[in-house]
């Protein structure tokens, strides 16, 4: 747990309650932590690996909301399980994953009793709403030609090995839409369509 500089806050004695309440846990890549619409029971702290959160819409498609990795934790998550109501997303696996599960009643202690966590914690909300309102931002105000040349060019290189139903999953959008404003976007000139790859010509 020393991966978080919050802990270097806390007593001896809280020290020892967090470690022998706590579950260290190794999750392989691909695995679902939390369903959209579970209460979450614990609080994932990642020690290792990548955890991705998303949506889904009333036509099924996912939309991708952020990532976390090595020394954060999920807002969502957070507040599911202090409030004991519905996950809004659905957390999984982005690789194989090392963490603490660390029980509802130890992160309500720590809201109490340590600055540090609770500094941590309302930074983490902070830079999460920043991210889900440029999200909110492009999804409204951009176009979707322009939000995939934007996420082509992402990659520094002419030749992006990527598929359409990646690209959909990335931008929260159906594989069928993709592919049709990918087929407009070739026939401009932006770019060329090779099996399992797009090159970027502007």
């Amino acid at each position: 747990m020393e991966n978080f500089d919050f802990f270097s806050e806390l007593d001896e004695k809280e020290l020892n309650i967090l470690q022998s309440k706590s579950k260290y846990v190794e999750i392989p890549k691909g695995t679902i932590l939390f369903y959209e619409g579970d209460i979450c029971k614990d609080v994932l702290y990642l020690i290792d690996g990548n955890v991705k959160l998303s949506i889904s819409t009333a036509g099924s498609d996912e939309i991708p909301l952020y990532d976390f990795c090595q020394g954060e934790q999920c807002i969502v998550n957070i507040a599911s399980t202090l409030s004991e109501t519905k996950a809004v997303a659905t957390a999984e696996s982005n690789s194989d994953i090392k963490g603490w599960l660390i029980p509802k009643e130890v992160i309500q202690e720590l809201m109490i009793h340590s600055p540090k966590y609770q500094k941590f914690i309302f930074s983490l909300f902070t830079i999460r709403f920043s991210a889900l309102t440029t999200l909110v931002e492009d999804i409204k105000f951009k176009r979707l030609d322009s939000r995939i040349l934007e996420l082509l060019h992402s990659y520094k290189t002419n030749v992006v090995q990527i598929t359409h139903e990646e690209i959909a999953n990335n931008l929260g959008t159906s594989r069928v839409v993709i592919s049709r404003v990918l087929k407009d976007l070739k026939d401009k000139k932006y770019i060329e369509l090779q099996r399992g790859k797009i090159v970027v010509l502007k």
